[in-house]
């Protein structure tokens, strides 16, 4: 998304979290099922609702990506159990 400032060059921000986040979602899309994609787009739009930043949202969904990968399965298969295993393997 680029600003214009008055009649002078468009310039573009340095950060283009947007186009971040619409990256990530295609690696969602591609790489997970429908459940988790719906759970994850769920969480972002409450995200948005709490008007977080929009790197702050950024960073959440790459964690959430790589977490279930790392997990192999959908986010509402898993028991609590599952969660504290991933939570101890995460800090080892």
């Amino acid at each position: 998304m680029k600003q214009q400032l008055g009649s002078g060059p468009q310039i573009s921000p340095i950060y283009n979290y947007d186009d971040r986040i619409e990256r990530t979602y295609k690696i969602i899309e591609k790489e997970l099922s429908a459940q988790n994609l719906a759970l994850i787009t769920k969480y972002d739009r409450s995200m948005m609702a709490e008007s977080l930043a929009k790197a702050t949202r950024h960073k959440h969904l790459q964690v959430i990506l790589n977490l279930t990968r790392f997990l192999g399965k959908d986010w509402q298969m898993c028991s609590r159990l599952k969660f504290n295993i991933l939570a101890c393997g995460l800090l080892e």
